[in-house]
Order: C-alpha cells, then sequence, then structure tokens
C-alpha cells in the first residue's frame, strides 16, 4: 500500500506539533511548514518529517491530506493551493480525531483553564499503570521528551480546543469538563454562547466526568454525569447523587501543605469506601490547588472508565478500594508540564518559575499557589496575550495582578491580531501599579530582592525569561 501524506500549515505550532510527530510514528509522510521551522523542528526531522520556513503551495497540493488550524487563514496560498487540487481538507481536530479512532478507550479532556496539565496527568497514569497510552496534549509534558506520545492503539487520551468550537468536532469516548470561565469571546460573541458550546460537549456522550462548579453545574442542568468531582459544597449538592461523586477538601493537618486534597467518595450521598480511603490524600511536587483540584477530575475519570472497560480492568480491578489509592498514589509522582508552575532555574539564589497562565482565573491560582509556598515577596512578569482578550478582561488582569507585591508588564503580545486602537499594555498599568518594561531590563525585577520570580504568560515572554536565566543565573535541565 502506497504512504498516504499529510501536509500541515504552521507544523509546529503547539497543537500541530505533536499531531506532526505521532502522524510520522504512525507511518505517515508528514511535510509541512512554519515560520519557526529552524527554531523548533529537529524532533521532528528525526523522524523523517520534510519541512520549511517558506510557504510551499505546490506540495499541498500533492498531498493526500491538507491539515490546517484556525490560526491558518482561508486565503493562505498552501490551504488555496490544496482546496484547488481538490484534495482532502482536514481541520487540525479532524486529523487528531483520525489518529486516535483506532484506540477502543479514548478519554478527550476539555474547560477553560487546566486542560494541558490535566491532560499530562491522565497519561501520566496510564503509562505509569503499563497501559500504553497515545498521549496527545497542548503543551509539553515533562516525562515525555518529544512532548507526546504514540501508543499501541489500546488507549489514548487528548486535550480538545473549545477557542474554536473544534471540541465539538470530538468523537466518541469518556469527556472531563473541568470548568467554564469568560475567554474566546471574539470567537463565539457572548458567555452565553460559549457556554451552550460546553453543553452540547457534554451532551454528546453518556461518559461525560464535569466538575461542580455551580456554572457549569447550571448549564448542564438535565444532563446526568457518569461521574463528577469537586468540593463538598452546598452548590454541587445535586450532584452528589450521580453514579458517583468524587470530593476533596483541602488539608488542614501539620505535616502537608494547605493545596494537598484529602479524598473522598460518595455514592448515592454516602460515603464509599471511608475506611480504606483513610489516606487517599493528593499531594503533588507542583504548588497550586487547580493542580490538585484537577488531578481529583482525572483520578474521577480514569476511575469511571476502569468500571466499563475490560482493557483497563486487566490492570485495575473496579471493585477493590485499593484502586483508588493506588491512581492517587501514581498521579502524586506526576512530574509536571513545562509553563505550568514550571522551575526553570535560579538566579542571584532566587528561584524563578514560568507558567503559561494568560487569563485572569490561571493568573489568580498561578499567584495564590506560589505564595502558599511561602513565595513572598513575589515579583510577576506578565505578557499580555491578543488585544481583544486584554480589552474584554484589562480590568480583571490589573486586579489579580495586584495580589503580588511586585508587577512588571511587558508589551502587548498580538498573536497574529489586528492592533485595537486604545489597547495595549498600558490598558493594564493604568488600573493598578506596575511598570512596563523592556526585556533588556529584567535585571530591575532581581533588585527587589524576592522570594521567587515568575514569567507569566502565552506569548514569548517564556522563551525571553528562559534567555535570561541562561545568561544571569542557574538553568534547570529539564531531562
Amino acid at each position: 500500500m502506497q504512504t498516504k501524506t499529510i501536509f500541515l500549515s504552521g507544523i509546529c505550532g503547539s497543537g500541530m506539533k505533536p499531531l506532526a510527530t505521532i502522524a510520522a510514528q504512525q507511518g505517515y509522510r508528514v511535510v509541512g511548514t512554519d515560520h519557526n521551522w529552524e527554531q523548533q523542528s529537529s524532533s521532528l526531522t528525526k523522524l523523517g518529517v520534510i519541512g520549511g520556513t517558506q510557504p510551499e503551495p505546490e506540495k499541498a497540493a500533492t498531498a493526500d491530506y491538507y491539515v490546517y488550524s484556525s490560526a491558518i487563514r482561508p486565503e493562505h496560498p498552501e490551504r488555496l493551493s490544496a482546496e484547488k487540487a481538490g484534495i482532502r481538507i482536514l481541520h487540525r481536530m479532524d486529523l487528531l480525531n483520525m489518529l486516535v479512532r483506532p484506540s477502543p478507550v479514548r478519554f478527550a479532556l476539555a474547560g477553560t483553564h487546566g486542560k494541558t496539565s490535566s491532560t499530562s496527568m491522565a497519561g501520566w497514569i496510564l503509562l505509569q499503570a503499563g497501559l500504553d497510552p497515545t498521549i496527545i496534549a497542548g503543551g509539553h509534558p515533562l516525562y515525555l521528551e518529544e512532548g507526546c506520545r504514540n501508543g499501541s492503539a489500546n488507549v489514548a487520551v487528548y486535550e480538545t480546543d473549545e477557542s474554536d468550537a473544534s471540541f465539538l468536532k470530538t468523537e466518541d469516548g469518556y469527556r472531563l469538563i473541568l470548568n467554564v470561565d469568560r475567554d474566546h469571546l471574539n470567537h463565539y460573541g457572548s458567555f452565553d454562547r460559549l457556554s451552550e458550546a460546553f453543553r452540547d460537549f457534554a451532551a454528546a456522550s453518556d461518559t461525560v466526568i464535569f466538575a461542580g462548579d455551580a456554572h457549569l453545574v447550571s448549564i448542564c442542568k438535565g444532563l446526568r454525569p457518569m461521574a463528577a468531582f469537586g468540593p463538598p459544597e452546598a452548590e454541587v449538592t445535586e450532584l452528589h447523587n450521580t453514579d458517583l461523586f468524587f470530593t476533596g477538601r483541602y488539608y488542614a493537618g501539620r505535616f502537608l501543605d494547605d493545596d494537598a486534597l484529602v479524598v473522598s467518595l460518595l455514592l448515592d450521598g454516602k460515603a464509599q469506601y471511608a475506611r480504606e480511603l483513610e489516606n487517599a490524600v493528593i499531594h503533588l511536587s507542583l504548588p497550586g490547588r487547580h493542580f490538585a483540584m484537577n488531578g481529583l477530575g482525572v483520578i474521577a475519570l480514569i476511575h469511571a472508565a476502569i468500571a466499563k472497560e475490560p482493557a483497563l480492568q486487566r490492570r485495575f480491578d473496579p471493585e477493590n478500594p485499593k484502586t483508588l489509592l493506588e491512581l492517587i498514589e501514581i498521579l502524586n509522582a506526576f512530574p509536571g508540564v513545562e509553563r505550568r508552575l514550571e522551575r526553570i532555574g535560579t538566579v542571584r539564589g532566587i528561584p524563578v518559575y514560568d507558567d503559561y497562565g494568560h487569563h485572569p482565573t490561571e493568573i489568580r491560582a498561578v499567584i495564590d499557589a506560589l505564595q502558599r509556598r511561602g513565595a513572598r515577596p513575589l515579583s510577576v512578569v506578565f505578557q499580555p496575550h491578543r488585544y481583544t482578550r486584554t480589552q474584554e478582561l484589562a480590568a480583571e488582569f490589573a486586579d489579580v495582578l495586584a495580589a503580588a507585591e511586585h508587577v512588571y508588564l511587558l508589551p502587548l503580545y498580538s498573536a497574529g491580531e489586528t492592533p485595537i486602537e486604545g489597547v495595549s499594555s498600558r490598558s493594564i498599568a493604568d488600573r493598578m501599579q506596575a511598570e512596563i518594561i523592556d526585556p533588556v531590563r529584567f535585571d530591575m525585577v532581581f533588585e527587589q530582592n524576592p522570594a521567587a520570580v515568575l514569567f507569566l504568560g502565552a506569548g514569548s515572554v517564556s522563551s525571553m525569561g528562559r534567555e535570561y536565566v541562561a545568561r544571569r543565573g542557574s538553568p534547570k535541565s529539564v531531562f
């Protein structure tokens, strides 16, 4: 049989590169272009992927499949050439479905926040359990050198994308919804329409697990999740009577951090395995209550699947309460994800962290996480991401950033958006005590002698921070 060729525009993008990698590992001939090809293609070229920095419409026209993401405009020359040639055109989510379709057990993760780290956690548990999973996340799990993994076609776990509504293309499988928050309103037009999309995502599956978040519960009213998770507050009591409710309360003892999560299990509103779960505590090395709670969602997702899937029952006994303890024990050894509260080194003895947070909810969580672990005073270097998001949420950005003792803003990162008059980093700075600085002035961030420094944002701030640490400090090796 002749090898099929897949052509990807923007092949080095965070959503495209894992797909190109796995497609090559599955035996496809993979070709693509990206303006960052020379900087980010080394792992792809090792797999025989062919690429370059300049558009190649003639190659796109001769492939069997042409793949684009929402970042590729309809007038892109490669996309136009592929359409004119009449070859099969796939959105990146269509290709993802094609790559994971052979796996009979599939886990799809959704949510405004936490998808990448939660997908990475789920992949970690399945991998450490010996289940040989395919893992596709929108970031780089630190336990995977290539950032993704092609498994044996038994089980797959992957991150979906609500930003362009492509998560509604998700095919059958177990679905986890972590949360819903105001974002991507430039695509949806309103928060109500975004919420409706999440309801549609949930309603399309009878094996959905979702968080006991008040808004998520309200928009999914009438849908019965297979399992649910969350804190034991009154606002989620209607979920306590679902098939299984995983509840977590933050640890209040003497020997663990207060972002550890004590886990219990409710069935029909009653505690299950109470005695056997006395030591069920999610305690990650990563700081942050959001990591622990999302980890609880991942546990709920996998535990629910064990009850139904023979492929998982060959490894786990669904009737044994120790199965839940084993899942938590594996999760607690999770090493983390690149750019998710990742410690990247030290400068002048001060620990330096890097995080992808680019929404007020995410920023609040990461600042809280570091401060709970003693990082006071904390210095934050934040790069706003997208004109539309900054315009919509400038006041909220200023409010959450003010929790840090020192805040420095970098010029706004456009992410390819057309500038909006009057919208810039100044839109945030004018609402708070923050200075707009240039990367050449990073020295001043450390002169305040903070307990920690956090580089924060979804744009180029990460590479700036890492380059600075490499020049002036001691970078931490990942592998």
